[in-house]
């Protein structure tokens, strides 16, 4: 028995030499640090080349930033398919069931500016602590890119937070955290407006 284990542990550790350590440490959305390896994860697994004309980048949780999805969504044959990059998994292209305007532009996954990102994060929480000072622990929950028919990139983005008086609290065995969504706009210039 003791053989069996110290093989399957010389095994785990070799298994995780050679995938990297660097692979299971967690990538944050709103961390410039971490956003090029983001960045380069897409490209890798669902194309630098690929033409699309939405891109939506997901973290794990509403009170997390922890990247966890990606998904595209581009034109095939007048049709439109969106395929996503999910638990480290690249899933099949699907039709999507409602069209959109088929004149919308597309650009390369490898244009899209994802260092704006961080700095769009940092630059919003800043705009809702000018507003109140009732909410923190902030997290960005969604970025997307739009890509509009003179192909000018266009962004929504969804910050979670809580309030400073609120704290998590039992319902029966689960343990609650209410938290509150701030939806951003950032224009082809970056320029940023929080939607009411």
């Amino acid at each position: 028995m003791k053989n069996i284990l110290k093989t399957f542990l010389a095994v785990s550790v070799l298994t995780l030499s050679s995938c990297g350590m660097d692979s299971l440490v967690p990538k944050n959305l709103n961390d410039a640090d971490d956003i090029a390896e983001i960045k380069a994860t897409v490209e890798e697994k669902l194309g630098a080349d690929k033409m699309v004309n939405k891109l939506t980048l997901r973290a794990d949780d509403y009170l997390s930033s922890q990247f966890e999805r990606a998904q595209i969504t581009y034109m095939r044959d007048g049709k439109e398919y969106s395929q996503d990059y999910f638990l480290k998994v690249v899933n099949d292209p699907k039709k999507s069931m409602f069209q959109r305007n088929l004149h919308d532009g597309a650009i390369k996954i490898s244009e899209f500016n994802f260092e704006q990102i961080p700095p769009s994060f940092n630059k919003a929480v800043e705009i809702i602590n000018a507003e109140t000072d009732e909410y923190h622990e902030f997290v960005l929950y969604e970025w997307e890119f739009v890509v509009d028919k003179n192909n000018e990139v266009t962004s929504t983005f969804t910050l979670n937070g809580t309030k400073k008086s609120e704290g998590s609290h039992m319902e029966g065995k689960s343990i609650v955290t209410n938290y509150y969504e701030f939806k951003f706009t950032s224009d082809k210039d970056g320029n940023l407006q929080l939607k009411m």
